[in-house]
């Protein structure tokens, strides 16, 4: 799934106490990937801080 159909489903996930993270490895395209709505849920560009921080 692409990241427009698995935003469409948040609500679902949501009801489920699903979180739905997307991970970048990188900054570049960031900026627009985000002002064109393509992702509802949450974002972190730092594998090791968003596991340490356990996605709070």
């Amino acid at each position: 799934m692409g990241a427009k159909e698995l935003s469409a489903i948040k609500p679902q996930l949501d009801a489920n106490n699903v979180r739905l993270v997307g991970v970048g490895v990188e900054e570049l395209g960031v900026e627009e990937f985000v002002q064109g709505k393509f992702w509802a849920g949450g974002k972190c560009n730092n594998v090791s801080v968003c596991l340490l921080n356990k996605m709070e």
